[in-house]
């Protein structure tokens, strides 16, 4: 394995900044007093702009973006935020707010194609989620939900932690939908 010398390395990274500029590729902080609309259409705008990056060689969806993650940390729940502090101690990184299919998921690990989603009880409603969950798995996602009261002390958060680390050695001819995590 050969290092980057110095300038080799400000040549990429001068050749990334130039290709941002000419391709109209930014990103935009998600923040707190933003109006829903306002988010997801940042969420949206910079996910785009991550996949044209992807597209152009200079990133990838297989490592974790801790810029982008830190651009969209504001929009996160109580409960998203604890559930996304806990997966990142335990060495496993999902990409937060991912656009699919018209939703957002909650998390997402990639290229796996594992959707977390975390269900406080003020924004879960069973009979939306099935139809949800059915429209991802058909599309290939694997779906782990976490309740709330799951993530409320940590000797019960060893119970998704383990149950994600499963679904993500999991073969794809093996169930695909996890309704709920016992704890």
């Amino acid at each position: 394995m050969s290092l980057l010398s110095a300038s080799d390395l400000m040549g990429m990274v001068v050749k990334q900044i130039m290709f941002c500029q000419e391709q109209g590729v930014f990103f935009d902080k998600v923040e707190e007093t933003d109006s829903l609309s306002v988010r997801f259409n940042k969420i949206r705008k910079n996910y785009e702009s991550k996949n044209r990056l992807v597209d152009a060689g200079f990133s990838t969806w297989d490592r974790f973006d801790s810029d982008l993650a830190y651009l969209l940390q504001d929009c996160f729940s109580p409960i998203e935020k604890f559930i996304f502090n806990d997966l990142r101690c335990n060495g496993i990184a999902p990409y937060p707010q991912l656009p699919v299919a018209g939703f957002f998921l909650d998390f997402a690990i990639l290229p796996n194609k594992i959707a977390i989603e975390c269900d406080g009880a003020e924004f879960h409603d069973i009979k939306k989620d099935r139809e949800r969950d059915a429209k991802l798995i058909a599309l290939g996602w694997r779906i782990v939900r976490i309740p709330g009261w799951a993530c409320q002390t940590p000797e019960r958060s060893f119970g998704y932690i383990d149950t994600v680390r499963g679904v993500m050695r999991l073969d794809r001819g093996l169930p695909q939908y996890r309704e709920e995590i016992a704890a």
